[in-house]
């Protein structure tokens, strides 16, 4: 079967635009005054999304990508646990290795105690780079939205960048927030 179809018009929108969307949907985000600032903060890189919470339209000029992400954590657990052994942890160890102490080659490895310092460091970097970038428009802030998956390990560390306007989406949605609010805006009933 071979279906055609014509496209009249194309909107492209940045990934984060999703969770937005996603936010609004389940209540969490409202349309108000002021920039929302989407903080997604993957395994290579951190995309930070500004939007004007009133029309909810991206601001591409305060929109960015920070060079750092959850996989520098796994690369400073690699280098910790390594000096630690004399073993060479495989990423995939000293990802689990993060979040709770694991055994790996008859050593007791990792956990919080390590994986904090490296979480704070990030979490450092990424509140740095978005004052750095947006400091003339930080008092504009009126909403704070970490996903991805890093921002289940460090999300509530980016509260000093907008303090008491963080917005909270569920653990279990922070990684796919972008995807489902895509998912609900493509959908054609949105709850």
């Amino acid at each position: 079967m071979e279906l055609r179809f014509k496209i009249s018009k194309l909107v492209m929108r940045p990934q984060g635009v999703g969770a937005a969307i996603y936010a609004l949907n389940h209540g969490i985000l409202k349309t108000q005054y002021g920039n929302g600032v989407i903080i997604d903060i993957g395994f290579k890189t951190t995309d930070v999304l500004t939007i004007n919470l009133k029309n909810m339209e991206p601001i591409i000029e305060d929109s960015f990508s920070i060079q750092a992400g959850i996989g520098d954590v796994v690369s400073g657990m690699s280098k910790v646990i390594g000096k630690q052994t004399g073993f060479v942890v495989p990423p995939d160890v000293a990802r689990d290795a993060i979040g709770e102490k694991i055994v790996f080659k008859q050593n007791e490895i990792g956990g919080p105690d390590v994986s904090g310092p490296l979480l704070d460091q990030l979490a450092l970097r990424i509140v740095n780079e978005v004052e750095e970038t947006l400091r003339e428009d930080m008092n504009r802030i009126t909403a704070l939205l970490p996903v991805g998956g890093g921002s289940i390990l460090i999300g509530n560390k980016l509260d000093t960048i907008a303090p008491g306007h963080m917005i909270k989406v569920p653990p279990e949605d922070m990684q796919f927030a972008n995807v489902l609010g895509y998912k609900i805006a493509a959908s054609e009933q949105p709850k």
